[in-house]
């Protein structure tokens, strides 16, 4: 039997729903307008829930969902899910249209489960076709979303990465960036800069130009040894990256490794900062503020200074934990990995309460 296991995580733009992707394919949404609020606590219909369930829920693919994320504009939202298929695209609006309708604005406790079409689904190898290049599906490891929200990366278990055009709908796969040399774990997009990082089982990170689809430089997070996509920076696979963070002021990275370490680099100057030794491979880190989270292999989130000062941990209920992330509309930390439960932080040092799948 496989235990239940929340790969993903991501909060909708205007901060009201929390969506979870899961091992089975399911996407799952909590309303966090009514469980954050007094009412969900004292309301008869919902007072008793002291773990809340999922709002609604939708079978988005057939197979296990490693990635989620929210692309489009404030005004046509669009949620993203990479699976071990394809990556589909979802109008967010209706999906909470839908949900309205069947609450009928009633609080209530009960998981209504939709059903749906996704808008557009992105196919890489329709690109890798077009170029004369056969290769079968493979798995979605991470997303990331241009600032305006029109452009999509995804980090592919094919070792590569890929660009998607959805402006206008379109759902165009524009370029590939090639020259890791076994499959991506993690992927982000630079906030001011017209670059992408990516992680790979490698043991390397890499940036690259996406007006020249070329990687333009390679760290080795072990030993901070950096250098151009042709030199020779050696980087071991026992290292492999799982998580890479970019803060907002798109001045530091933040990788992990499977050495058990997180490291930090300045970007403009492309120099090791600090690594912090970790007890267990971490899948996850973020920005946060003037700190850094950081999440993996055991059950607690690490918080640090960004020089590298360890700061305090947060127990969680999950033995494993593969996603971390910070509502920015209040705060909010949720967690979620190995088990059927999120945990919820309002102040980021205790667990407030729990959703339930």
């Amino acid at each position: 039997m496989v235990a239940t296991t929340i790969f993903a995580t991501a909060f909708a733009p205007d901060g009201e729903y929390l969506v979870a992707a899961t091992h089975d394919g399911v996407v799952a949404c909590w309303a966090l307008k009514y469980t954050l609020s007094s009412d969900w606590w004292t309301n008869e219909n919902t007072r008793d829930v002291t773990c809340p369930t999922p709002a609604f829920s939708f079978q988005a693919h057939n197979c296990a969902v490693y990635s989620v994320i929210f692309a489009g504009s404030e005004d046509n939202p669009i949620l993203v899910t990479g699976g071990d298929d394809e990556i589909r695209c979802w109008k967010w609006l209706d999906m909470v249209s839908a949900f309205g309708v069947q609450t009928q604005g009633l609080l209530t406790a009960h998981t209504f489960s939709l059903n749906l079409k996704p808008s557009l689904v992105l196919q890489p190898t329709d690109f890798l076709a077009s170029r004369g290049i056969t290769a079968p599906a493979a798995e979605t490891n991470g997303l990331a979303v241009s600032a305006d929200g029109t452009q999509l990366f995804s980090a592919s278990g094919d070792s590569r990465a890929y660009m998607f055009d959805l402006s206008g709908g379109r759902g165009t796969c524009t370029a590939a960036f090639e020259g890791h040399t076994d499959m991506l774990h993690c992927i982000a997009k630079r906030p001011k800069t017209e670059q992408i990082v990516t992680g790979s089982e490698d043991g390397s990170v890499r940036i690259w130009d996406i007006r020249s689809h070329e990687c333009t430089t390679v760290l080795n997070p072990s030993t901070g040894q950096y250098g151009g996509a042709k030199d020779p920076i050696s980087a071991s696979p026992a290292g492999w990256i799982g998580c890479v963070a970019v803060d907002e002021g798109d001045n530091w990275l933040a990788c992990g490794s499977a050495a058990r370490c997180l490291s930090v680099f300045h970007l403009s100057s492309v120099t090791l900062t600090a690594a912090m030794p970790l007890t267990a491979p971490p899948s996850a880190v973020l920005f946060f503020e003037d700190k850094i989270l950081s999440a993996g292999a055991e059950p607690r989130i690490c918080h640090w200074k960004r020089d590298g000062s360890f700061i305090s941990s947060t127990p969680v209920t999950s033995p494993c934990l593969y996603s971390i992330a910070v509502n920015p509309k209040n705060r909010v930390l949720v967690s979620a990995g190995v088990g059927s439960q999120l945990d919820v932080f309002i102040n980021h040092t205790t667990r407030s309460f729990s959703f339930q799948l």
